[in-house]
């Protein structure tokens, strides 16, 4: 048996000048977020549900599966940002674009991708696209309370589609 190493090569550091983009519903503009609060960014992958199979108490029984596949659950993106006026009240900034107009009943859906340089300063590195996004819940503002914090913005979107990770 071969022996794999998996995930050789360069840390990935998103702080070293990454890059957060939403693409509007119809896909003709493109927005890099600003003012995102370091270290807040996570996202995670849609998968099926796992079902562990039981059987009287028992984990597994001698040659079958032990988890199915169930139903289909979105992924989640998350981040925080250090809100300014415009990106709360201007009609082409963060909140109207993360929060668009429903149209004929169903929700505006939009894609996320992540651009993580390979180092600093580079011109190359990996992306993680996320498409069919939408904030399920609103923002949850928290002020920053005393001394040198900063008030922040969190938002939690949804994605139906999974997450494609390419090289740029």
């Amino acid at each position: 048996m071969a022996v794999i190493n998996g995930n050789s090569g360069i840390g990935l550091r998103w702080e070293n000048a990454g890059v957060l983009y939403i693409y509007t519903v119809a896909g003709t503009d493109q927005y890099s977020l600003l003012n995102i609060v370091p270290g807040s960014l996570r996202w995670q992958p849609g998968t099926r549900e796992g079902i562990v199979q039981m059987d009287r108490g028992n984990l597994s029984v001698a040659g079958t599966a032990t988890v199915l596949e169930g139903d289909e659950r979105p992924g989640t993106l998350s981040f925080q940002v250090k809100p300014t006026k415009a990106g709360m009240t201007s009609a082409t900034e963060l909140i109207t674009l993360l929060r668009p107009a429903s149209s004929a009943g169903n929700k505006p859906l939009y894609d996320v991708q992540v651009r993580i340089p390979t180092y600093r300063g580079d011109s190359t590195g990996t992306t993680a696209t996320l498409t069919k996004c939408w904030m399920p819940d609103g923002e949850e503002y928290q002020a920053g309370g005393s001394g040198q914090n900063q008030d922040t913005l969190s938002i939690t979107l949804q994605c139906l589609g999974g997450v494609a990770y390419a090289t740029y």
